[in-house]
């Protein structure tokens, strides 16, 4: 599942590789619409809100993804922190994920900062961490047990 599949470049990749993916999106590219219809990559149009679940997604993945995300956009107002992140990581892993799944997120920065502080606040990364992440710069990697397990969810 790539959530924020765009023009689901990620999607296609993984197909030519011989996986089945899914994407994840809101429909306001009218150039993505059709270069997905023309792919042939089933797209489920949804958006992602804080303490809000993943909408529209009722089967569960290997991998759920999301690169260049934009509903934490550190630009906005109100970015993510680590309560709204809590939120979905649990409803991700919980709903989403198969037992041994996993989750890959590549953040954007924010305008004007360089290194990990344009990724994520200590704050927030000492979260993760918690959470048993495997960090690399703007990418960061969970497993469904070790995250809901830390964050007290039944196995």
């Amino acid at each position: 599942l790539d959530l924020g599949c765009g023009s689901a470049y990620f999607l296609t990749v993984c197909e030519a590789l011989g996986h089945r993916g899914v994407g994840f999106d809101l429909d306001e590219s009218p150039i993505y619409r059709d270069l997905i219809s023309a792919l042939g990559i089933h797209r489920i149009i949804g958006r992602i809100d804080p303490f809000q679940p993943v909408p529209g997604v009722d089967e569960r993945f290997d991998l759920v993804t999301a690169f260049a995300i934009c509903f934490n956009n550190h630009n906005d107002p109100q970015p993510w922190d680590c309560p709204e992140w809590e939120y979905f990581l649990r409803d991700v892993a919980s709903r989403l994920l198969k037992p041994d799944g996993r989750m890959v997120f590549k953040l954007n920065p924010r305008d004007g900062l360089t290194e990990e502080a344009a990724f994520y606040s200590p704050d927030l990364k000492k979260f993760f961490q918690r959470l048993g992440a495997k960090i690399d710069g703007p990418l960061i990697e969970f497993r469904r047990k070790p995250v809901l397990s830390k964050l007290g969810v039944a196995l």
